[in-house]
Order: structure tokens, then sequence, then C-alpha cells
């Protein structure tokens, strides 16, 4: 399989919280996998949003169900 990015995440939305892993490393190398949950309210999504900045991560894919997706 061919690597797209060396810095992405993979987010799935509920509606009390959200659920973040991580996937940094090497396009040559094993990834190092980092998983966090934050609240859905604004000062958890913005801890979340600071999380992903502070890692330089490129790729975001989200998942959800519903309409909890869009505060996201």
């Amino acid at each position: 399989m061919d690597v797209i990015s060396t810095r992405c995440c993979g987010i799935d939305v509920h509606q009390k919280q959200i659920t973040v892993s991580t996937l940094i490393g090497p396009a040559d190398g094993k990834a190092k996998r980092r998983t966090k949950v934050f609240d859905t309210t604004t000062l958890g999504l913005n801890a979340c949003r600071q999380w992903l900045q502070d890692q330089a991560i490129e790729v975001v894919a989200m998942q959800s169900t519903g309409q909890y997706w869009r505060p996201v």
C-alpha cells in the first residue's frame, strides 16, 4: 500500500465525546499511534484542535452518525 500522508488522524464522533487517533511516522517505517478522547464542548473541541496542530497533522478523516459531526 502506498503512503499518502505521514501525519494523519481519524476522528470518531459521538454525541458527548470524540475519539481521535493519530498516525505519525516515516513512509518507510512503522508509524506511532496515539489516541485521545475529547468532550464535544467548545472547550473540548478547541483542545482537540490544538492537539492536532501541535502534532502538525496534515490529513483528517471523520466518521459520524447523524448530525453530531457539524460542530467538529
